[in-house]
């Protein structure tokens, strides 16, 4: 599991393919993302983004057909959930967690 420190970005990536193995862009991708406390299993955090963001979010960047990435930053510790979702029965393509900590040492 990835390890990066509370108060500096997290990045995920998801690649969409077709059956093919091919690249491709749904016309709508979604990424879930909820922040769990490790022990207790409470998620302190919970959100959706979506694009194309109607609202201007843009927390998801396309960088090429089929690949997207977003930067997302807690600020307390846990387990960074995520989910990449896209309008496809070949979506979603997985789930994973980021662990975010303290740094041992402060600058």
């Amino acid at each position: 599991m990835a390890r990066v420190p509370v108060n500096k970005p997290a990045r995920v990536t998801a690649s969409f393919k077709d059956e093919s193995g091919n690249k491709y862009d749904p016309s709508i991708v979604k990424l879930r993302v909820g922040l769990v406390v490790p022990r207790s299993g409470q998620r302190l955090y919970e959100a959706t983004y979506i694009y194309p963001a109607g609202d201007g979010d843009g927390t998801i960047v396309k960088d090429s057909t089929g690949d997207y990435h977003a930067d997302i930053t807690m600020t307390e510790v846990g387990w960074l959930q995520y989910q990449w979702e896209g309008d496809n029965v070949l979506d979603p393509i997985g789930w994973d967690q980021i662990d975010i900590v303290n740094p041992p040492f402060s600058a």
